[in-house]
């Protein structure tokens, strides 16, 4: 009889949860379409704008100030110099992405690091995935290679940034159907609510 008190089960033990990355198996999932991959960005988009206009709507009336309608203010009255303007040399410019960032990373950070996904992804039931394991990617490698080249790409100038925006959305249409922050991330975007062709023909069989 092993008398080891280390090796003996406590049936009375609180149960345990594993609140760490999600493992699960990815490979039999085909890519996901560009349509929902368009939706999924744009869910993300508009959160993160309400939250956005929300947070200066309470800064307004908290501290009595005009942050809301200076913002559309300026907006409109844009000459058109403003997407030629770099933000390199204006500490404002870097204020305003650090803020954007911990915005979208409070939304959707602690989804991406255990699930891949952000909240439209999850609406979408995509997920992003290293495109040569097929595994989660790791959440350094999101932020540094995903998602930070869009801010950085801001802070170079409006233009910089809308062109990346464009040219990085054309490339989804190439057969591996991935955009540039894939390919610079090494991800790529699975359909959690499709089976590939081999997993169908393989479940038709069991």
């Amino acid at each position: 009889m092993d008398s080891n008190p280390s090796n003996s089960i406590n049936p009375y033990a609180t149960p345990t949860t594993d609140l760490g990355v999600e493992e699960r198996n990815y490979s039999h999932h085909p890519k996901a379409s560009r349509f929902k991959r368009l939706v999924a960005i744009t869910i993300d988009f508009l959160l993160l704008g309400l939250i956005e206009m929300l947070i200066l709507i309470v800064i307004d009336q908290i501290f009595s100030t005009n942050l809301f309608e200076e913002f559309w203010s300026d907006s409109a009255q844009d000459d058109g110099s403003f997407w030629l303007e770099s933000g390199l040399l204006e500490p404002a410019v870097y204020f305003g992405v650090i803020s954007e960032m911990l915005i979208f990373f409070s939304i959707n950070g602690y989804f991406l690091y255990t699930r891949g996904q952000s909240l439209g992804k999850m609406a979408m039931n995509i997920v992003i995935v290293d495109a040569r394991s097929i595994e989660l990617s790791s959440f350094p490698n999101l932020f540094l290679f995903r998602y930070l080249p869009f801010w950085g790409a801001i802070v170079i100038s409006p233009i910089v940034y809308v062109l990346y925006v464009v040219i990085d959305a054309c490339f989804i249409f190439g057969d591996e159907r991935r955009t540039i922050h894939d390919r610079l991330a090494r991800t790529a975007v699975l359909d959690l609510g499709k089976l590939s062709a081999g997993e169908h023909s393989t479940s038709a069989t069991n």
